[in-house]
């Protein structure tokens, strides 16, 4: 099995912003170099929610909370229209069994889209449909929100512009993204905002 990074403190921060800003779970895994296409599992999904959830916790920053946040409510509600789109789709066909058809509607309703058994499927087919609809809709928000907060602050803090920032503010050498891991990282930021807070109060501002 290949190996991939379970936490904060294995990820490097490269491979977490490149997940972030090219959503290529690849970099998941340990010695991936982005020149091929890998298969992700569900548990590489998981295990990436894991790892910015951590991240959330350890930055303590509101706008980067707002941003993973959103990032997550699009990965889940992207990846349930998917799964749902399917279901609904071989629900209408009908060539399925009957034990495989309740399975079909269980699983839809543990993804949130209940159908009554009582009542005529094809319309309630009809009625799911019309709710998928509505959670693409609600996608596309999330989406607005999402590119509308990267506009106005990530876009204009790259990586690299951070790296720069980070070397000069702690008058460090060059520090190896590749290398550094994501806890590092906050730390360091955190670090840099605290001699820039120090620096603040000698200069009397």
């Amino acid at each position: 099995m290949q190996k991939h990074y379970r936490n904060c403190d294995e990820i490097p921060i490269e491979n977490f912003h490149k997940i972030l800003n090219d959503k290529n779970y690849g970099w998941m895994f340990v010695g991936y170099d982005g020149f091929e296409d890998v298969d992700v599992p569900e548990s590489i999904l998981n295990a990436w929610e894991d790892i910015y959830n951590e991240f959330i916790v350890i930055s303590d920053d509101q706008t980067l909370t707002l941003y993973y946040e959103l990032v997550n409510d699009v990965l889940y509600l992207s990846r349930r229209y998917e799964i749902v789109l399917e279901l609904l789709k071989t629900l209408a066909k009908g060539q399925i069994s009957e034990s495989l058809k309740q399975d079909y509607i269980l699983e839809l309703r543990q993804w949130g889209f209940k159908i009554d058994k009582n009542k005529d499927l094809s319309k309630e087919l009809d009625k799911k449909i019309r709710q998928l609809r509505a959670s693409e809709n609600r996608i596309n928000l999330k989406k607005f929100e999402l590119e509308n907060l990267t506009g106005e602050s990530k876009k204009s803090m790259s990586l690299v512009e951070q790296t720069v920032r980070l070397e000069q503010g702690l008058d460090r050498d060059l520090i190896d993204t590749k290398k550094t891991s994501a806890s590092k990282w906050v730390f360091l930021l955190k670090v840099l905002e605290e001699t820039n807070n120090l620096k603040r109060k000698l200069n009397g501002k």
